[in-house]
Order: structure tokens, then C-alpha cells, then sequence
């Protein structure tokens, strides 16, 4: 076996990369003591500091765009995660900060300087693995792109407004629901009206409005400079709530397969099959993505999140192949397959829950006395878990109906 041998490969969060150097800086917390009539002070040793790991990682190739701009989402990625440096090995860090840097004597190569700490605390688990990440984002590009196209070929726009009016109260109702959604997670975005006398213009609106929809599940740190430990962080809301919202939303909208001779009557069917296709692609296409961002809590909720976003999407694609949409048909097989890959993965890293149905109502911290024991640090973190997984109004009275508790 030769040195290079001896080396593993660099990675963090299963992501590999090369590492141009690597240091370890391992300091102690000192106290110095300045006594009278002494000229040298006393320094008082107060134990190790944290240990931090300062690492040059270079991302290149003629991917080399697409590789960093993943490598900076894992980054942004809160909580700790498993480093391997090639001279360490393997070990628990967080990131402390992150700078990424551009020369421009160096065409394709993408350098980031980074600083993990080491931490006791366990890598983050229901995050999705990098290559399901990848066919989530895969998936989800491609079918935006398929109803993208086939809309622009259905929808006949410039008519005239008595034709149109069908669609303008479907943009509405569509607005109106999605803002239900919003509201289950206390977040609001403007809805302006949409642009409904041309397909392109109609893309356009739906696109923004999910760009927005989707800044509210997604973390939002910034990456523009060095990334400090205490930086103020917009946490994003529950992508959980936000994948069950959009899907019931969708699930919301049934397809019409009225036909009709007439020629005004036929372009306003068209035109409105066209809309109510192209918006639950939009969100069930996006529901599919916010998948990348969801915690989910047990092995039941991933397995009821997947199920109900699988049956509107199967029926989606039952309504998109009855009118010949064949590109749209084909992509949201693709969201089923990378949906089930996704979620099939998360399920084995995920708790088991089991449903306790008490006698009577009673705070959450006696709840998880009886059913964890006298250890007061268990029955602390359960009784918050408890309460906070059965969505109690006060942790002092959960309700009398059956409980979820891990």
C-alpha cells in the first residue's frame, strides 16, 4: 500500500470533492492572571476549545457550475453532517462558515473556503441522499418544462373576453385555494391578477407565483459573503405542511372532459381544460420539489404525504393522456418514480409512531412520565415531542383523543 493509498476521499454530506489543503486547529481556553509584583502572568487552563477543521475544497469539470451550486445548497444545509478529509478521516461537524470564491485566471474551476467545528451532536438524517436530490430537482425541472410545452400548443389566447371569462374565474378560484394553503403555514404572497389573453404571459404568472411559493419552504441563508455562525436565519416553513397543502389543492381542481362543435364554445373548453391542466401540473410539480426541504417526523407521515401525492398525481396523468398531452404524461411518471424513490429512502432513517388513546386529558409532561419512565431528561424531550407532534393549543391539556407518540 503507497501513501495515496493511506488517503480517503474528501466529502461532506456524501457529496465528494477535491481538496487542495486542509488544517486543524485544535487551541486550548486560556485565562491569563496578571499578580501583583509578578512581571509574567499566570495563565489559568480552562480545558480544550473546539477543535475546527479549515478546509480549501475546489469544484471543477465541465459541470463545474451545477456541482457548485449543489455543493453550496448542502453547506446551507442546517445542523451537523458527516466531513471525511482525507488525512482525518471521518467526523460529526456543523459548518461555522463557507466563503466561495471565483478566479478569473482559473476558467472552470470553482474554489470554497470553508470551516467546519467539531460537534457531538448527530448528523442530520431525514435529509434526502445527493442523488435523489438530484432526480427530485430532475423530475420536477422536467415536468415544468413538458406542461410548459404542451399548454403553449393547447391554449388559444387573444380571444375575445366573453371566452375568456371562464378562465379568468378558474385563475381566481385558483389563487383563492392557494392562498388557503399559504395560510396553514402563516405565510402570505401577492397574487396579482393573471394575464389570461396569452399563453405566455399565463406561464409567466403561474412561474412567479410558484418562485415565491417556493422562498417560503426553502432556507433562505444568504451565500453572497462569508457565511457567519450568527448570521440572522429566516427559517422557512414546514415543507411537510407545504407538500400536503399544494397536493390538496390540486387534488381540488377535477378536469372537465366536455367536448363541443361550436367554435367559441370549443376554444373556451380548450382554453379552460388547458388552465386547470397546466395549474395542477405547476403544483403538483412543485409539491414534488418541496420534497427535498421536508422533515418529516415519523415513518407514518412520510408514508401518508407520498401515498396522497402519488394518487393526484396518478390521476394527473390519467387526465393529461386522455387529451394527448404525451410530454406531460411522460414527465409526471418521472415525479411518481422520483417521489417514491425519495421518500422509500427517507422511511428506513425515520421513527416508528404507535397511537395511545388516554383515559383522560392530561398535561404532556404525564403523558410521557407514564409512558417513558423517571428519566427527567426523556420525559422532558418527549413531552415537548408529544405535544408538539399531536398539535396540542397548550402542553399542559392534551386532548383525550388518541394520541401519536413515538
Amino acid at each position: 500500500m503507497n501513501y495515496f493509498d493511506q488517503l480517503e476521499q474528501a466529502s461532506f454530506r456524501g457529496f465528494p470533492f477535491p481538496v487542495e489543503r486542509d488544517e486543524e486547529n485544535f487551541p486550548r481556553r486560556t485565562k491569563a492572571h496578571l499578580l501583583q509584583n509578578k512581571e509574567k502572568p499566570y495563565h489559568e487552563d480552562m480545558g480544550a476549545d473546539i477543535n475546527s477543521f479549515p478546509v480549501e475544497a475546489i469544484i471543477g469539470g465541465s459541470d463545474f457550475k451545477e456541482k457548485a451550486e449543489e455543493f453550496r445548497k448542502i453547506l446551507l444545509m442546517p445542523g451537523a453532517g458527516k466531513l471525511v478529509l482525507p488525512h482525518q478521516g471521518e467526523m460529526k461537524v456543523i459548518v461555522k462558515n463557507a466563503r466561495r470564491v471565483h478566479q478569473y485566471n482559473e476558467v472552470g474551476i470553482i474554489r470554497f473556503s470553508i470551516t467546519f467545528e467539531i460537534t457531538d451532536e448527530e448528523p442530520t438524517t431525514t435529509q434526502a441522499p445527493l442523488q435523489t436530490v438530484y432526480e427530485l430537482g430532475g423530475a420536477k425541472t422536467g415536468a415544468l418544462s413538458a406542461f410548459k410545452l404542451n399548454f403553449l400548443a393547447a391554449y388559444i389566447g387573444g380571444a375575445p373576453d366573453f371566452v375568456l371569462n371562464d378562465v379568468i374565474a378558474q385563475t381566481e378560484e385558483f389563487k383563492t385555494v392557494l392562498n388557503g394553503v399559504l395560510n396553514t403555514v402563516e405565510s402570505v404572497i401577492n397574487l396579482p391578477s393573471m394575464r389570461v389573453s396569452s399563453a405566455t404571459d399565463l406561464i409567466t404568472d403561474f412561474e412567479d407565483i410558484f418562485s415565491d411559493v417556493e422562498n417560503i419552504f426553502k432556507p433562505s441563508v444568504p451565500f453572497t459573503s462569508v457565511i457567519q455562525a450568527d448570521i440572522e436565519v429566516i427559517e422557512p416553513a414546514d415543507a411537510v405542511q407545504g407538500v400536503i397543502g399544494l397536493t390538496s389543492s390540486a387534488s381540488k381542481s377535477r378536469f372537465d372532459q366536455e367536448t363541443s362543435s361550436l367554435s367559441t364554445q370549443a376554444i373556451r373548453i380548450q382554453n379552460t381544460q388547458s388552465v386547470n391542466l397546466l395549474s395542477r401540473g405547476q403544483t403538483l410539480a412543485n409539491a414534488v420539489g418541496l420534497i427535498e426541504h421536508a422533515n418529516f417526523s415519523s415513518k407514518q407521515e412520510a408514508l401518508s404525504v407520498r401515498n396522497n401525492l402519488h394518487i393526484a398525481l396518478e390521476i394527473l396523468r390519467n387526465d393529461v393522456g386522455s387529451v394527448g398531452w404525451y410530454e406531460s404524461w411522460k414527465s409526471t411518471g418521472q415525479l411518481m418514480t422520483a417521489l417514491n424513490r425519495d421518500v422509500n429512502d427517507k422511511i428506513g432513517r425515520l421513527p416508528q409512531t404507535v397511537n395511545v388513546k388516554p383515559q383522560n386529558s392530561r398535561s404532556s409532561l404525564a403523558m410521557a412520565h407514564r409512558l417513558y419512565g423517571d428519566d427527567l431528561s426523556v420525559v422532558v424531550s418527549q413531552a415537548d415531542d408529544i405535544a408538539k407532534r399531536n398539535k396540542a393549543y397548550h402542553p399542559g391539556f392534551l386532548s383525550s383523543e388518541p394520541l401519536e407518540v413515538l
